[in-house]
């Protein structure tokens, strides 16, 4: 499950992307928001965490936000300089001091949010956005290992990982009494357990993924027919394959569809 945010894409002149897909991080991105072409940014629901800095004349500040539920306006400037790294669906990072369902729909600065208060000095203190992406994931990689974010001391923090990774891997298309049957346990103890570890429930993080995926499809198959990546994404018709994406999205998937090909996504995209 790679996630995305294509808005971001569309008001840069080239985004790049490192992926990752270990230790819970998707991948790291750079960009600067300097495209007048397009108008203001926004974020869409990926289910994941962001860890970002922002660099301008008066140095670099560190950020944290967590994912949208709805396609939202975000406050980036333009021409100033983004730096961040994007966690997988669903993952906490180790090192922050809050609870997941605590950063949905928000965003704030990660200084009130950091375990190691040495880490906020030094981070303080540095210019340098690089040192400032490498002093974090220095902190993050000494925080997994003293301990997981679903550890195996923790059979419930176990049954939430389990059920966060059965619903990545099937990109959203299972439903909750599948996953009650999976497990033995009622879809009442599900919800309760995937919303205290995970921060939403169940069915909105299916929801998501499944979105994510269409929105991956139409990226990088710009000419099928819409009908068919309604149903690759796991959509049982075309109405509710337009109903959900617009929900997400606010536009049709054949309006995004013409987004991206005036906005030539991919290739204002770098990835390597």
């Amino acid at each position: 499950m790679k996630p995305v945010q294509p808005y971001f894409v569309f008001a840069t002149y080239q985004y790049h992307k490192r992926i990752v897909m270990s230790n819970g991080i998707a991948h790291l991105y750079h960009y600067c928001y300097n495209c007048d072409e397009f108008g203001n940014i926004s974020a869409i629901p990926d289910g994941c965490v962001d860890i970002y800095f922002e660099k301008d004349s008066s140095g670099v500040h560190p950020r944290a936000c967590g994912t949208v539920l709805k396609r939202t306006l975000i406050n980036n400037q333009k021409e100033h300089e983004y730096f961040g790294i994007r966690f997988m669906p669903g993952v906490l990072p180790a090192n922050l001091k809050v609870q997941m369902k605590d950063l949905i729909g928000l965003e704030t600065d990660l200084i009130y949010l950091l375990k190691n208060k040495d880490l906020v000095k030094r981070i303080e203190e540095t210019q340098d956005w690089q040192q400032c992406i490498r002093l974090f994931l220095e902190d993050y990689s000494a925080s997994l290992n003293e301990v997981s974010c679903f550890s195996s001391g923790n059979s419930r923090q176990q049954l939430a990982g389990y059920l966060k990774d059965t619903i990545i891997s099937t990109m959203g298309c299972i439903k909750i009494q599948e996953l009650s049957e999976k497990t033995g346990y009622s879809a009442r103890y599900i919800n309760m357990l995937f919303e205290q570890y995970i921060g939403l429930s169940p069915k909105t993080f299916e929801r998501i993924l499944k979105f994510q995926n269409a929105i991956n499809l139409l990226n990088h198959h710009q000419e099928g027919h819409l009908t068919q990546v309604g149903m690759e994404a796991g959509y049982f018709d075309q109405a509710h394959f337009i109903r959900e994406f617009k929900k997400h999205t606010a536009m049709t998937p054949a309006e995004y569809r013409k987004l991206i090909r005036e906005h030539s996504y991919l290739q204002r995209l770098s990835i390597d």
